[in-house]
């Protein structure tokens, strides 16, 4: 089968263009066909490539040289099978009717195009594109309109239009006599006909003594110079120069044109092609400041790097077939007339000979990677340049048969290149790392019918005659009536190109998200890390973040603080820096020969060109620095392919430069990802041993819970708060308040399952253990927080060691009924000094995260536990297994409410900064503190707890008053406030509140420990303070008694003085006796199932009985002194006997008498069980009453 001559040099290759090693690929499910009989690897052939590549990379003999019927199993015939659409094309013509259409260009921040044409009337077209950018489609079965390209104006220019570049708010254009015009646009008056483009300025390229001179017609077999500018192009404002959609744009979800672009005001220099001339123009000074001449013959193209710096870095080529880069800060106006100015080889810094086999039409920078470079030409061919090597192309694509006049990048994938052909077709290809194909064709190549093989005698094949292949990926190439001469990616759709024929018919083409799902590489079997990958690769990033968000949140394994891909996954959907050039160029020797050879891409053992940049002051580009020691065709084609493997997966470096792609993500979802980012860094961070980053992120956690409940779970909160608080104790406290206030808050939240993390904040709670509670010695009120830190930050390591136990077997439980299911997911981490910890992410499938820590020391040789240790510590283990699942239970109960948890935190750190603080006044403020902000009722019991009332008696009639003081599970609060009580000597309070925290605490180690308080403090205390009262009064009132006054005498009246402080001080130690017997009564009650505890209570209640009938003594003797020194039935006498009287009786009336029980009858039982006691006080009730208030008869109430 013959292949038609393609214009001026056709190659074997071109029959088959779309057969070619970079023409279409085979699916998915094709196996490679066998080799030709009598075919053999050459021993320095092809075979031998497979030892230098990844082994995952097929070799060039297996992949390439036998792709069998690979053309009809590309995407694009397969979806014609399927019936599927996966390219959207809408069309319009321009009013051109001198058919003489040349260019296209978008105009940034729009939905705009403006097109050019060789006529001279009606040469400039704006059409506007109104379809709904695919990002912003409500659906994926949305498709374009047919009319959605709207011609809105045309124009007639001062010349005809060969070419037109915009960037911001300015356009120019390229004419005929060698004059460049510079547009202002105005972007809201460009849908309106005929406005919205304002002439400027007018820019003379080449030497003015040519321009101004008349053009003549060429007479018979004799060719003039012309002075066509062929290609104009505004170089870069900035580096990486891109459009960003104005605000208050409605691009976006809307799809309609922007309201606004970027002003142009920092272009100053424009670069033209002229026959065989680049000039440099500059705006501000209206002359040309540069000039060069590259090639021998006339140029086409020449094109601005986007991402060098200010524009120093350009492309050029033509007919010579050479690609040139050039350092445009070297190039001068005064080479023209120098003797290099033929060869400009100063500011060429890299050159590809023969770089095409027919003239270059079109380059192309990668808008992504700044090193890759793609051309065109008239050999339909394209090719992508690695500008790092010398070695040759790094790909190939051969997919027309005629020539390619335009070649655009994708916007939004940096392996996806559009080709426009004289053929009347449109591809698209993507490149790919897993493809094959030979670099240049050889003399026996040959194409067969189709099932045949595409393939080569063996000894004409050499390792360094490959290059990346590529797939087909979109095709139109129907419609199109006459060659597409010009092609453009749209700055404002998504996957979208744009192309122009010479008769003025304006297609687009949109690449659907359904074919992006098909092509997606996938690095992991899991089904929703797949479904991220696939989401990426279409550029639908707002699924891509909802679903990232989602599989943080319901993915992460047992005990783990981050799912198992999740930093690869952060990394697949995460904005990456643009590529920068390197800064560490080599210094340029500036002596050189400006006639220095310049180095060849396609020539091995050449040098790369150096340039005297350093000598004018300005940083060397460096991108080709070095580039002569990287000439193996291999070692290219290995870089290439890491790089497609690498920038092509995910989103590409600098997708962020096209802001219009990002604001397709909504803003909730974008919050959420950004509350993903937030969270993972502080995880990571922590896990490195860096806690502080947690406080100095304090506000944003705060914020991200309050916009979103679902951003930080309960384990994830307990984490957190066991770092900080092990650290820093009164952070810790105030951060987990913090949290529990906003789940508090929160409708959605769930307070109940903060119950670990109350257990923390609190700790050492009524609930815990002996081993973490205060002892008796220890005088919390006295201990500063760091010391309570320490234990805390042990208590935390002890935990996660079991939770890191349980972990290590998850299908199986401790002998205990505690299982990691039953305690929840906790995490784990580095704990303080002298613990380690482990964190490792997984990378690929089959690699899970891990997060343990451990306390102890790792096993040497020979230090292998027994059996007899091992069933120790699993016995150990159980035991606090057990513990902690009773206190779990125990603090759910009360976490119900959020009401009754955030007081306790609140008490909690008052309490702390009265620790800190230290004052002498300590107690008293303690005791303030406990009460102050306590609510009362109407009820007899006592208030220790926001709107709830403790019953003070069980089983007894009546009962003591227990002073209203805060509920909290503190073990530390409540120790505390008892010992605050006894050392201000509020002994009636102390009992009080004693007993019923052993009630609340019954059966935890916490209530025994209160006991023994009362046991040994408190009744030391009572014991001392009511001795010392007794012994006063007993002083006071002995004096009096050895020495009786006589009535009426003057020494009478000191007597009775003497009398009433006798008997105050004896009435308040009977008063005080009696309230602490009242509360030792019913402690006896409440404590009757523990034998020990309460024969110490009744022997307590035995000694206090005997001092009580003492006082009872004293008492009644002093009234009797009173009645002999005043007189019997005196008024003072009486009164003050009515006074002591009245605050008995209210002492008394607090006594409990027991229900269901008959008093005992032995005296001794009596008196040990507080009976006599109650006898007692009603006796002297009723002795004051008939003896001094009412001799005449009468009984006491």
């Amino acid at each position: 089968m013959s292949a038609a001559p393609v214009r001026s040099k056709p190659t074997p290759l071109m029959a088959g263009g779309l057969v070619g090693g970079g023409g279409m690929a085979t699916g998915a499910g094709d196996k490679a066909s066998p080799m030709r009989p009598g075919m053999q690897p050459n021993s320095h052939g092809l075979t031998s490539l497979s030892s230098r590549l990844p082994a995952h990379l097929p070799s060039v003999a297996a992949n390439t040289i036998t792709l069998s019927d690979a053309w009809r199993k590309s995407f694009v015939l397969t979806s014609k099978r399927r019936h599927e659409r996966l390219l959207d094309t809408y069309t319009t013509s321009v009013p051109d009717t001198s058919k003489w259409s040349t260019c296209i260009a978008p105009i940034e921040g729009t939905n705009f195009l403006a097109i050019g044409s060789g006529a001279k009337t009606n040469n400039m077209f704006i059409v506007e594109n109104t379809a709904v950018n695919k990002l912003a489609a409500p659906d994926y079965s949305y498709q374009p309109p047919p009319d959605s390209l709207v011609v809105r104006s045309a124009f007639s220019l001062p010349s005809n239009v060969f070419h037109l570049s915009s960037i911001g708010d300015k356009l120019v254009t390229a004419g005929p006599d060698g004059v460049a015009h510079v547009y202002k646009l105005e972007p809201g008056e460009l849908g309106q006909k005929g406005k919205g483009l304002t002439h400027v300025h007018e820019c003379m390229i080449g030497n003015s003594s040519t321009l101004t001179a008349t053009s003549a017609l060429s007479p018979p077999g004799v060719m003039i110079q012309t002075h066509r500018i062929k290609h104009v192009e505004f170089e870069p404002s900035q580096p990486a120069a891109l459009p960003a959609t104005a605000a208050g744009s409605t691009t976006g979800r809307a799809g309609a044109a922007p309201t606004g672009m970027r002003t142009a005001d920092g272009v100053r220099r424009i670069a033209a092609v002229q026959s065989k001339h680049v000039y440099i123009y500059d705006l501000p000074t209206s002359q040309v400041v540069g000039t060069i001449q590259p090639s021998s013959d006339v140029l086409n193209r020449v094109t601005f790097s986007p991402h060098a710096p200010y524009g120093s870095l350009m492309a050029t080529a033509g007919l010579d077939t050479h690609l040139y880069l050039m350092d445009s800060r070297l190039i001068r106006s005064t080479e023209a007339s120098s003797p290099s100015a033929q060869s400009g080889a100063s500011a060429i810094i890299w050159r590809a000979s023969h770089a095409h086999d027919s003239p270059i039409l079109d380059i192309k920078f990668n808008p992504f990677v700044p090193y890759w470079v793609a051309t065109s030409g008239e050999d339909g061919v394209v090719k992508v340049w690695d500008i790092r090597h010398m070695g040759g192309p790094a790909a190939r694509i051969n997919g027309h048969y005629d020539a390619i006049n335009a070649i655009a990048w994708s916007n939004t994938h940096c392996d996806i290149v559009a080709s426009a052909s004289s053929d009347r077709a449109w591809r698209a290809w993507s490149l790919q790392p897993d493809q094959l194909t030979a670099r240049e064709p050889w003399k026996d190549m040959f194409i067969g019918c189709p099932g045949s093989e595409y393939a080569a005698p063996s000894d004409s094949v050499h390792d360094d005659n490959i290059a990346i292949g590529s797939k087909i990926v979109g095709e139109h190439q129907v419609d199109y009536s006459a060659p597409v001469v010009a092609m453009c990616a749209s700055l404002s759709h998504a996957d979208t190109f744009i192309g122009l024929s010479a008769a003025g018919e304006v297609m687009a083409h949109t690449i659907r998200r359904e074919l992006f799902e098909q092509l997606a590489p996938h690095r992991y079997d899991d089904v929703s890390c797949r479904d991220i990958e696939t989401k990426v690769y279409s550029r639908n990033l707002n699924e891509a973040y909802a679903s990232l968000v989602r599989y943080t949140r319901t993915e992460r394994p047992a005990g783990q603080m981050v799912s198992r891909h999740e930093r690869e996954l952060i990394d697949l959907v995460s904005l990456k820096p643009g590529i920068e050039l390197p800064s560490d160029s080599p210094v340029v020797d500036s002596s050189r020969s400006d006639t220095a050879v310049v180095p060849d891409a396609t020539a091995a053992g050449s040098a790369p060109p150096r340039s005297d940049s350093t000598s004018l002051g300005l940083d060397p580009i460096g991108w080709t620095d070095g580039s002569e020691k990287r000439k193996d065709q291999q070692d290219l084609i290995v870089a290439f392919r890491d790089d497609l493997e690498k920038h092509g997966y995910g989103l590409p470096p600098g997708f962020g430069k096209y802001p219009q792609w990002m604001d397709m993500i909504e803003n909730w979802t974008q919050m959420q990802f950004n509350l993903v980012i937030l969270r993972h860094q502080i995880v990571t961070d922590v896990l490195q041993g860096n806690w502080q980053i947690i406080v100095d992120k304090e506000k944003k956690l705060y914020t991200g819970m309050e916009a979103d409940s679902e951003f930080l779970d309960k384990d994830m909160i307990q984490f957190f708060t066991e770092e900080v608080i092990t650290h820093s104790y009164m952070k810790g406290l105030s951060m987990g308040l913090k949290f529990g206030e906003i789940v508090a808050d929160d409708p959605k939240g769930h307070f109940e399952q903060l119950a670990e993390v109350t257990s923390l904040l609190l700790f050492p709670t009524v609930y815990d253990s002996v081993e973490w509670l205060p002892d008796l010695q220890t005088v919390y009120s006295r201990q500063p927080p760091t010391g309570r830190q320490t234990v805390l930050a042990e208590y935390v390591a002890k935990v996660r060691k079991l939770r890191a136990m349980m972990l290590e077997d998850a299908n199986s439980t401790l002998s205990s009924p505690v299982s990691a299911q039953t305690l929840g997911r906790a995490p784990t981490g580095p704990e303080s000094a002298g613990r380690t910890s482990t964190f490792s992410s997984g990378s690929g499938s089959g690699t899970r995260s891990s997060l343990t820590s451990s306390t102890a020391s790792p096993l040497k040789r020979g230090d292998q536990p027994t059996k007899k240790s091992v069933k120790a510590s699993v016995g150990l283990a159980d035991a606090f297994a057990e513990s902690l699942e009773k206190k779990r239970l125990a603090i759910a109960k009360i976490t119900s409410e959020s009401k009754e948890i955030l007081p306790m935190i609140s008490l909690e750190i008052r309490l702390m900064k009265l620790v800190e603080k230290q004052s002498d006044s300590i107690d008293e403020e303690i005791v303030t503190a406990m009460q102050q902000n306590v609510l009362t009722d109407s009820g007899l019991s006592g208030v220790r707890a926001r709107g709830g009332t403790v019953s003070s008696s069980i089983g007894m009639a009546g009962g003591p008053m227990i002073a209203p003081f805060e509920k909290t599970i503190s073990a530390s609060a409540n120790r505390m406030y008892l010992d605050a009580l006894l050392a201000t000597k509020r002994f009636d309070e102390f009992f009080g509140a004693g007993f019923d925290l052993i009630a609340s605490a019954a059966g935890n180690d916490f209530s025994r420990i209160v006991f023994r308080l009362i046991e040994g403090e408190g009744m030391v205390r009572i014991k001392q303070h009511i001795d010392s009262l007794f012994t006063t009064a007993t002083n006071h009132l002995q004096a009096i008694f050895q020495s009786p006054p006589t009535p009426g005498s003057p020494d009478a009246a000191l007597a009775s003085k003497g009398l009433v402080q006798g008997s105050k001080l004896a009435r308040d130690a009977i008063i005080v006796l009696v309230k602490v017997a009242a509360h030792v009564m019913q402690g006896q009650e409440l404590l009757r199932a523990d034998k020990s505890q309460v024969d110490s209570l009744m022997k307590f209640m035995s000694h206090l009985t005997t001092i009580m009938l003492q006082l009872s003594s004293s008492l009644l003797k002093a009234f009797e002194y009173f009645d002999k020194a005043l007189g019997k039935g005196n008024a003072t006498t009486k009164e003050w006997a009515q006074t002591v009287h009245d605050s008995l009786r209210d002492a008394a009336r607090t006594f409990p008498l027991s229900a269901n029980k008959a008093r005992p009858t032995q005296s001794s039982e009596k008196a040990a069980t507080g009976h006599t006691i109650h006898e007692e006080i009603f006796s002297i009730l009723d002795k004051l009453y008939r003896g001094f208030i009412k001799p005449d008869g009468g009984s006491a109430n």
